[in-house]
C-alpha cells in the first residue's frame, strides 16, 4: 500500500511542479506590476516596464508611463492618499530620467494627469533648451504634481512639490500655461524676494512670464510643437505675450532699469524684477538668469532684493573678459563695463552709443575697437548681436 501512495505521489509531482511555477510567475509579474518605477531606464529598458506607456517623440524626447497597478501615494504636505501615478520620463543624454510624477485621487483623472505630464515635459525641454545642465534643480529629483479636487482653484509649491488645487474646476486654456509654469517657476527659478503684493516670492511670476514667452518663441522657430502638449494655443501664448511680457521688456530697452521701481515691494516692483531677468535672458542669453547668482551681496537673512540681482548683473557683466548682446529692435539700453574692446557686429552695422562723452569708437578689421571711460548702462544701436571682447583677452 506504502508502494502506491509513494507511486502517485510521483505521478502527481509534475503538476505540482508546474502549479508552483505558475503561482511563481504569476508573484513575479505581480511584484513587477506594483513596484516603483525606476529613477532612469535606457530607452530599450523603458519599453519593456509593464504598463501603459505613452511615447513623446523628439523634440519632447520622452515619455509618460502608467504602472498596471500602484501602491498609494500619500503627499508630504496634507498626507492625503492618491491612487493613481503617472511617470514623465526626459530622454537626457541617451537615458530616460525620471522628471515628473503627476498623483490623482481616482482613476477620473488619469487622462487629465497625462495631459498634464505632456505639458511639463515640454516645458522641461524649453527649460533644458535654454539653461543646458547650469540650472541644477532641472535635474537634481522628480517633481511630484499632485492634482486635488479640493481647495479654491489655484497652485502651491512646497519644496519639489507641485499642488494644483480643485483641477476640475474650468480654467481658459492659457490659465493652465500660466498656472502650471508659475509653480514650477517657484521651484526652479531664483528669485527676489520680501513682496508685499501679489505673493512673497518672484518667481512664480517669473516662471510663467519666461517659460511661456520661451514656450511661444521657440514653438515660431520650429523648435518644439505645441499641438497636444501647451493647453495654450500660439494666439493665445501671442497675446499673454503682448500683455504681460513686451511692456516689461519694451521698458529696459528704452529707459533701462527703473531705479524706483526696483526699490518698491509691491506689485510694480515685482513687475521690475521680472522685466530685469526677462532681458538679462532676451539680451545677454539664458545662462546669465543663473551665471549672475554668485555675484549676489551677502545679506543677513538669505534673501535679496530686486536692487541686489540689479548689482548682481552688473558685476557678473563686469567680470567678463568677452559677452555677446542681442538687439532684437534698433537699439536697447545695455550695461557696458570700463575699458577697451574689440566689436564685431552682424550685418555690418555700425557701433552706435549714447551718451558717447568720453567714448571712442575707431574701425578696425573685422570690426571696432571701443574704449569706454566708465562702467554705466547705455543706449546702444543695432540691430542683431554684438560681441564684446576685452582687449586683454585677445592676446
Amino acid at each position: 500500500m506504502r508502494r502506491k501512495h509513494v507511486v502517485k505521489s510521483i505521478r502527481f509531482l509534475p503538476c505540482i511542479c508546474l502549479i508552483i511555477t505558475i503561482c511563481a510567475l504569476c508573484a513575479l509579474m505581480t511584484s513587477k506590476a506594483t513596484a516603483t518605477p525606476p529613477d532612469s531606464a535606457l530607452r530599450e529598458d523603458w519599453d519593456q516596464l509593464p504598463g501603459q506607456r505613452i511615447l513623446l517623440p523628439p523634440p519632447v524626447d520622452g515619455g509618460i508611463y502608467i504602472p498596471l497597478k500602484l501602491k498609494i501615494s500619500y503627499d508630504p504636505q496634507y498626507n492625503r492618499p492618491f491612487d493613481t501615478s503617472c511617470y514623465v520620463y526626459m530622454n537626457d543624454n541617451d537615458l530616460y530620467s525620471l522628471r515628473y510624477v503627476i498623483h490623482t485621487t481616482d482613476e477620473d483623472g488619469k487622462v487629465f494627469a497625462c495631459r498634464v505630464g505632456k505639458f511639463y515635459a515640454l516645458l522641461w525641454r524649453v527649460a533644458s533648451n535654454h539653461f543646458g545642465t547650469i540650472c541644477a534643480n532641472l535635474r537634481r529629483t522628480p517633481v511630484n504634481v499632485w492634482l486635488t479636487n479640493s481647495g479654491s482653484p489655484g497652485g502651491e509649491q512646497f519644496r519639489n512639490n507641485i499642488y494644483i488645487y480643485d483641477y476640475p474646476a474650468t480654467r481658459a486654456p492659457m490659465e493652465w500655461n500660466r498656472e502650471l509654469a508659475h509653480e514650477y517657476g517657484h521651484y526652479l527659478l531664483p528669485s527676489a524676494s520680501g513682496y508685499t503684493d501679489p505673493e512673497s516670492w518672484a518667481n512664480g511670476i517669473l516662471g510663467e512670464r519666461l517659460f511661456n514667452m520661451w514656450i511661444g518663441e521657440d514653438a515660431e522657430k520650429g523648435i518644439i510643437p505645441l499641438d497636444g502638449y501647451s493647453f495654450a494655443s500660439a494666439s493665445d501664448l501671442e497675446e499673454y505675450r503682448s500683455l504681460q511680457i513686451s511692456p516689461l521688456l519694451d521698458s529696459m530697452r528704452e529707459i533701462g532699469p527703473d531705479i524706483p521701481m526696483l526699490k518698491r515691494r509691491d506689485h510694480v516692483g515685482m513687475d521690475a524684477f521680472t522685466g530685469l531677468i526677462l532681458y538679462a535672458d532676451q539680451t545677454w542669453g539664458s545662462d546669465t538668469i543663473f551665471k549672475m547668482l554668485d555675484y549676489l551681496p551677502q545679506t543677513s537673512t538669505g534673501a535679496h532684493s530686486g536692487m541686489d540681482f540689479l548689482q548682481a548683473l552688473t558685476s557678473y557683466l563686469t567680470c567678463l573678459d568677452r559677452f555677446s548682446i542681442n538687439l532684437p529692435k534698433s537699439k536697447g539700453w545695455v550695461f557696458l563695463p570700463a575699458g577697451k574692446f574689440f566689436v564685431t557686429t552682424s550685418m555690418d552695422q555700425t557701433v552706435r552709443i549714447s551718451p558717447s562723452k568720453g567714448c571712442k569708437i575707431q574701425n578696425s578689421v573685422g570690426g571696432f575697437v571701443v574704449s569706454l571711460p566708465s562702467s554705466k548702462w547705455r543706449e546702444l544701436f543695432g540691430p542683431g548681436k554684438q560681441i564684446w571682447a576685452k582687449e586683454a583677452s585677445l592676446q
